[in-house]
């Protein structure tokens, strides 16, 4: 059974369904949220874990053991618990149990804080290795900003280049560079008929949202990508750093050990990161 919790400080104020722990409004005062929640995508900003992306055939293999995983992980579908709230913050977890191992056989925690500061919302999420095993996981978040076509994104740290993905694959040996001139990069130029773009190490920094006449800052973390996503026509973007990516497709499963993207986390070691969103 999921819960909605609002959170509010200085005028801005968010919404947090417990199922999956999403962010499904954020806005300032009387104004439209700036979160995604139309029909074309029925999400708003979903957790991508323990994997990010397809596994072929939705399925793979771990120490002589076949599983299944639909894309992106289970977390997304799961019911959060709510462990803390003020009026102005709310952490929720995600423990691995009896549905969860026949998935994916790792135990583990997984801890996720909003937190209204300034002119927007803290983000951060913490895995947690509570097995007697190394872990494997790939973690990714997925939000959703209202966006018309003619946005654009203006990267404090410009990448050089970026990837198109195939049908929710992407092989960065055999796929051809394109650039970002000027730390700009225009989404209408973008053919989001073939999925999303990639981009590649992307270092923690500021990266602008201008759209309609609104700026959105999104204060990104270092992670090894950052995937750039919408339905063709649709007036969203999904702006995603991640610790994880799909692979190029393959016809058999895989062991999960051969993943791209994979990261590997010891017996009561933990895993953190932030993101930040702020409406200027």
């Amino acid at each position: 059974m999921s819960t909605l919790v609002s959170i509010s400080k200085n005028g801005i104020s968010a919404t947090i369904n417990s199922l999956g722990a999403e962010l499904i409004t954020l806005r300032r005062g009387k104004n439209p949220s700036i979160i995604w929640s139309g029909e074309e995508w029925r999400c708003s900003a979903p957790w991508l874990f323990p994997i990010v992306g397809n596994l072929p055939e939705s399925c793979y293999t771990y120490k002589g053991n076949s599983y299944e995983m639909e894309r992106h992980g289970f977390a997304r579908n799961k019911a959060f618990l709510v462990t803390q709230q003020t009026d102005s913050s709310v952490s929720l977890m995600l423990e691995s149990d009896s549905e969860t191992i026949l998935t994916y056989p790792f135990q583990f925690r997984f801890l996720v804080t909003y937190s209204i500061e300034n002119e927007g919302i803290n983000i951060s999420a913490k895995i947690e290795n509570s097995g007697n095993e190394d872990m494997l996981f790939s973690l990714g978040y997925h939000p959703g900003f209202v966006c018309d076509q003619e946005g654009e994104l203006v990267f404090g740290t410009p990448p050089s280049s970026y990837f198109y993905g195939e049908n929710g694959f992407v092989s960065f040996d055999n796929n051809k560079q394109r650039p970002i001139k000027n730390n700009l990069l225009a989404l209408d130029m973008i053919n989001f008929s073939r999925g999303a773009i990639y981009i590649k190490n992307i270092e923690k920094q500021l990266i602008k949202l201008k759209t309609g006449g609104q700026v959105i800052a999104l204060r990104v973390p270092s992670c090894p990508y950052l995937m750039i996503w919408r339905e063709p026509g649709a007036k969203f973007i999904c702006i995603e750093p991640c610790f994880g990516i799909t692979e190029p497709y393959v016809d058999s499963q895989i062991s999960f050990e051969n993943k791209p993207g994979l990261r590997e986390l010891g017996r009561g070691s933990c895993f953190r990161t932030e993101y930040e969103i702020n409406l200027m």
